[in-house]
């Protein structure tokens, strides 16, 4: 991919699934994150949090140059907005109360 010079979008559906650890599971983004490469990364909470149909999750990038930010910013907001305008709030409520509590957090680890 950086012979290529690609633009990577991760997708991490499952999380603590593949191996069973969450650390060794982000070890791909985490190795391209640390070359210093830009990347997009669609993370789901569907699946390892059983928040299926709640549109959980979250959508994240790295770029080479801060002054991108405001305008990778825009474009997707404005996507956002258009595809599903309003998603429900409920799951999200669900997966910060597990992820701000260190308790529910290791608990929710160890169950994945």
């Amino acid at each position: 991919m950086v012979d290529r010079d690609l633009f990577p979008l991760f997708d991490s559906p499952y999380q603590g699934f593949v191996t069973g650890d969450f650390a060794e599971d982000a070890y791909v983004l985490r190795a391209w994150a640390k070359m210093g490469k830009p990347c997009f990364l669609s993370y789901s909470f569907a699946k390892n949090m059983g928040l299926y149909g709640y549109r959980i999750g979250c959508f994240s990038w790295i770029l080479e140059h801060k002054d991108e930010a405001p305008k990778v910013k825009a474009a997707v907001m404005k996507f956002c907005r258009t595809t599903y305008s309003n998603p429900p709030r409920m799951g999200s409520e669900i997966a910060k109360r597990i992820l701000r509590n260190a308790e529910y957090r290791e608990e929710w680890f160890k169950d994945v």
